[in-house]
């Protein structure tokens, strides 16, 4: 019987999951940003403007989505209060229900683009969250926005100068960037890391990549591609809250499946296909000829090796890694043996 990791009906959309505009330090108007995304065949962005949350439900129509979100950043007050310098922890939050006009962790005290004071609400501008640079704090922003329905993303942990000992604490995460091409284009190069740590840690958390577009000159460099029922604000944030979805900046998964302990992966073209895990044991198909479209792989030994303890067994994971020819990435979420079997 075929367990399948990509749910075998509904609709891919292509979706922008970080993307600034002029509400905040972004050049461009949402609109705009709307025009230019859809322009490349993405069907969903979400605004995610710092530290001012304002939804978009006028941007959507049959089409296109619109995802209220907002960018939260705690900065480290030990170092300089300039960007080269500065440490810094971004968090993204993303509303599950397009309805909600409230976020708890959006303070005038902390809008540092002057003219974002003006998208604030009355209810926002009495908001008194008080932020302070440590791994309690960012868990309390986790926390207390996943009580006003938000799920929570950390951003571009290489790009915020952040090391193994900031990361390793965070709790309840949706999602790190893998990715993000604002930091790539600067030459702090983000990569699966914090991910794999998290995971390792027992955190069930998933990838993401993320353009940070600011203007036209990122804008369509990776994609979250999302695989649900419709293009409904529920449909799709139930699917990406459920881990229905992969992120990439270029190759593309079609078909991930287990039947009889072998999975079954089938993709556009790629040059390498790895089967990640928690341990020194993965699965790799290569050509250096045609292009890999389809790969399989058994792994029977390696689940019955993952029953050794029970601890083991509750963090025993895989995921898989598209790469093609030219570097670029596709990753899936991490499948933990205790969720699927």
């Amino acid at each position: 019987m075929k367990k399948y990791l990509l749910p075998s009906s509904g609709n891919f959309y292509k979706a922008a999951l970080h993307v600034h505009t002029n509400v905040s330090d972004g050049k461009l108007p949402p609109e705009e940003v709307k025009r230019a995304y859809q322009k490349l065949g993405y069907s969903i962005i979400a605004y995610t403007d710092h530290e001012v949350f304002v939804p978009h439900n006028d941007l959507s129509d049959e089409d296109f989505l619109a995802i209220n979100a907002v960018e939260i950043a705690i900065n480290d007050p030990k170092t300089p209060d300039i960007w080269p310098f500065m440490r810094t922890c971004h968090i993204n939050l993303y509303a599950k229900d397009k309805d909600n006009d409230y976020c708890p962790i959006c303070t005038k005290e902390h809008i540092y683009v002057p003219h974002s004071h003006q998208y604030m609400t009355e209810r926002m501008n009495k908001n008194t969250f008080k932020k302070e640079y440590s791994t309690e704090c960012f868990n309390r922003i986790v926390d207390e926005s996943d009580k006003y329905g938000f799920l929570a993303c950390f951003n571009h942990p290489i790009g915020s100068l952040q090391n193994y000992e900031d990361y390793i604490g965070m709790k309840n995460l949706w999602g790190i960037e893998w990715y993000n091409a604002g930091s790539n284009s600067d030459g702090m190069m983000e990569s699966m890391q914090a991910v794999d740590d998290l995971l390792r840690a027992g955190q069930k958390v998933f990838p993401i990549a993320g353009d940070d577009s600011h203007n036209y000159n990122i804008i369509g460099c990776c994609f979250d591609m999302v695989k649900a029922e419709n293009l409904s604000y529920e449909a799709v944030m139930s699917a990406f809250e459920k881990g229905d979805f992969y992120s990439s900046t270029g190759p593309e998964f079609y078909e991930l499946y287990l039947e009889d302990n072998t999975l079954h992966i089938s993709c556009s073209g790629v040059s390498k296909i790895f089967v990640n895990t928690e341990r020194r044991v993965n699965f790799v198909k290569t050509s250096t000829e045609e292009p890999v479209t389809q790969a399989e792989f058994d792994l029977k030994d390696y689940m019955e090796k993952s029953h050794l303890t029970e601890e083991h067994y509750n963090k025993a994971f895989f995921r898989v890694t598209l790469i093609d020819e030219k570097g670029n990435e596709a990753h899936s979420r991490a499948y933990f043996l205790s969720d699927i079997i």
